[in-house]
Order: structure tokens, then sequence, then C-alpha cells
């Protein structure tokens, strides 16, 4: 039989959990606004979606979520930390499968071929949208978890090199302004 304090525990971890994942979520979704103003990669991958696409993420059942625009000329807006009926949407069916991806132990391709997450819409833009999400997350971890987590590490160059560090300078700033959106 439980006892009060195992359900303290248990709900005091979920909330540890729902915490990181939140805090998570809007730094990839402020992360994914910056990555689209300076690299090209994202720019080009974005360059395929269709105006004004909105995506979302998130967990499940109850969130958290971010929500994530395309608007013209192939730039990104977040537009903050809940679902606003997206076209397309990727949600990790629990926390433990959102924080593996999270905290850098597990690729999306692994948690894709796991089905830890599920997807609502356009398995085409999905696709896209993974590539660009891939490009973001190369810019907020260290390269030896990106080496651990992706089966194609991008290659490093100038032009990529600048864009981490353009996008890592601005990130704090930017989380400051955005966070509570």
């Amino acid at each position: 039989m439980k006892t009060l304090t195992d359900n303290l525990k248990v709900s005091g971890a979920l909330a540890a959990k729902k915490a990181v994942a939140k805090t998570a979520l809007i730094a990839v979704g402020v992360a994914f606004e910056l990555a689209a103003k300076y690299s090209q990669d994202v720019r080009d991958e974005v360059a395929t979606w269709k105006d004004n696409l909105v995506f979302a993420m998130g967990v499940l059942p109850n969130g958290p979520y971010i929500t994530i625009q395309k608007t013209g000329h192939d730039q990104i807006k977040y537009l903050g930390s809940y679902m606003q009926k997206p076209d397309v949407a990727i949600l990790f069916k629990n926390f433990d499968c959102a924080l593996m991806v999270f905290t850098g132990q597990m690729g999306t391709h692994i948690a894709a071929a796991e089905r830890r997450f599920i997807i609502r819409g356009n398995i085409g833009e999905t696709m896209s949208i993974n590539r660009a999400l891939g490009i973001v997350q190369s810019f907020l971890f260290p390269g030896i978890i990106v080496q651990k987590t992706f089966r194609r590490v991008p290659e490093s160059n100038a032009e990529r090199t600048l864009a981490k560090v353009k996008v890592m300078a601005a990130l704090t700033p930017a989380l400051a302004l955005k966070a509570f959106k």
C-alpha cells in the first residue's frame, strides 16, 4: 500500500520531469527561431515548407507544448508554450520518452524507431521538420553528445560554426524575453 510520502515522491518526480521538459521545449523553440535567422542549413530546410505552416511539439497527455510557425521568407516564429492548431505535431508519449531526447541521451531518429512519439499531420512535412530540428539540436548540444545521438553528424565548417556561435550568443537574451510567452 502506498503511503502519503510515496505519493509525494511520485508527484515531486513528475513535477521535476515536467519542469525539465518545459524548459527544454522553450529552449528548442527559441533556438529554432534563432537558427532560422543565422543558419543557411535551417533556412534551406524551412524553404521547402508551405507558408504559415504551424507545428507543435510536446508531451502527452497534458503538455507542456510549444508551437512554431513558418512565416514568409523562410523565417520561423516561436509562438509560445502552448499548442495552437498545428498542421503538424510531434507528441512524445510520456515524460520519460521526451527527456531521453531533450537531455541528449537519444536522437530523434532512434526515438522514432522505438515509437516514443506520435505524429499528427503530413509525414513528409514531419520528416522535414525533424531534419531542421536535428540541426537546431546540433547547435544546442556539445559535439560529444551530437556524435553519440545523431545518425549522421553534420560536417563542421566555418559557416556552421559561426551559426552555432551566433545562436548560442543570442539564446540567453532571447530566452529571457520569450520564456513566458
